[in-house]
């Protein structure tokens, strides 16, 4: 029950009165806080409040998913452009989010996100530059991190537009049918990287960042943190 936390406590009736049924959560799986839970845990976990959410997409370069409604909050992990999120509730601070590309769930500030298309393609390089028209010479709108999602509309030359104004050199785009054959060396890829906690990308990455985006880009689903990944998908060595 490493990392395992009593989120909650439910008073149940039996037949010789009232008890406690002590319910232990894991705060990185467990999208619920004192004020704001998900709409599934309204018979496990005592919240002042319970919404359904809805799925959004991040339409920045990276979001921060932080551990309160604060930009002064710790941060918990990033999500990355054209990734699915669960917008929870907008609130003053910000707006309550779980992401539901990684294993973190938080109720957090987040960017503007909207509803796009069904992402066909991810980001194989440590950052591929988005430019308004397919012209290399024209100032660029943002980045993408390697492992960003985008929905290409077709191929035109050497650009691949993914939005409106919005295009990136087709090179640097894989379809998510076609999976890397070795996550290894995709983690490399990342060699030289500063450390940052909660980072995903080449601009800053904390230990299990590399392992989740490498064994993604292999067709193979992981959880954020290293000790939820080698309970989920590890396996004893000799």
């Amino acid at each position: 029950m490493t990392g395992a936390v009593k989120l909650s406590q439910k008073s149940n009736q039996s037949p010789t009165g009232y008890f406690a049924e002590m319910t232990y959560f894991y705060p990185r799986l467990t999208p619920a806080r004192p004020h704001l839970a998900a709409a599934h845990l309204r018979d496990k976990i005592e919240s002042a409040d319970y919404v359904e959410g809805r799925a959004m997409q991040v339409v920045t370069g990276i979001a921060d998913v932080r551990r309160a409604p604060s930009h002064d909050a710790p941060l918990d992990t990033r999500a990355l452009f054209g990734r699915e999120v669960r917008f929870m509730r907008t609130t003053t601070a910000g707006a309550g989010s779980s992401s539901c590309g990684t294993a973190t769930s938080a109720i957090s500030p987040w960017p503007r996100s909207q509803r796009g298309g069904a992402p066909t393609h991810r980001v194989i390089v440590n950052r591929t530059f988005i430019y308004p028209c397919p012209d290399l010479k024209l100032p660029t709108r943002r980045a993408s991190p390697l492992g960003a999602a985008v929905c290409v509309r077709a191929i035109e030359g050497t650009f691949a537009p993914i939005g409106d104004n919005a295009f990136v050199f087709a090179d640097h785009l894989k379809p998510f049918a076609g999976r890397e054959k070795d996550f290894v060396a995709v983690a490399e890829r990342f060699l030289h990287t500063p450390y940052l906690w909660g980072g995903k990308s080449s601009l800053g990455i904390d230990c299990s960042g590399p392992v989740q985006i490498s064994l993604d880009a292999a067709g193979i689903a992981a959880r954020r943190d290293n000790d939820l990944q080698e309970n989920a998908i590890g396996s004893p060595t000799t």
